[in-house]
């Protein structure tokens, strides 16, 4: 089985001055796993002190985490996950799902093959994506 992910692996998508969210807008981890035995890559966010963790959760149906973020404010954090949901089903033309028992009975509508998606292009356009965000949206 595999650890929890420890929390020096988050990386801080806002700075600690910027976007601070109200208590129905917490802090949230927007995750990238990678499931390799499937070849598929899955996409989601989390509260950053959830119970159960659902990272953790993750791990332990055998997904692996390939990088999170952090983000002061959940709806930043959901904005960007559909941003990527939405690049891969019409940028990619990529259905978003996978087989195996829909990856172990999980909610797969975040999930897709990699056989089409590159794990260092989707990276790549999750860390684009923030610096473009907090470029133009973070009120100076």
């Amino acid at each position: 089985m595999q650890q929890p992910l420890p929390r020096e692996d988050s990386e801080p998508a806002t700075s600690t001055s910027s976007l601070n969210g109200s208590k129905t807008n917490k802090s949230a981890l927007l995750y990238l796993l990678v499931y390799p035995k499937f070849l598929a890559l899955k996409i989601g966010v989390t509260a950053e002190s959830s119970t159960p963790n659902q990272i953790a959760e993750e791990q332990q149906i055998g997904w692996t985490v390939l990088k999170t973020w952090k983000f002061e404010i959940r709806s930043a954090a959901e904005e960007l996950e559909s941003h990527v949901l939405a690049r891969w089903r019409t940028e990619l033309y990529t259905e978003i799902t996978t087989s195996a028992e829909e990856i172990l009975s999980g909610d797969e509508s975040r999930t897709v093959s990699m056989h089409k998606i590159s794990v260092k292009e989707t990276l790549d356009f999750i860390d684009e994506s923030i610096e473009f965000y907090f470029t133009h949206h973070v009120p100076k």
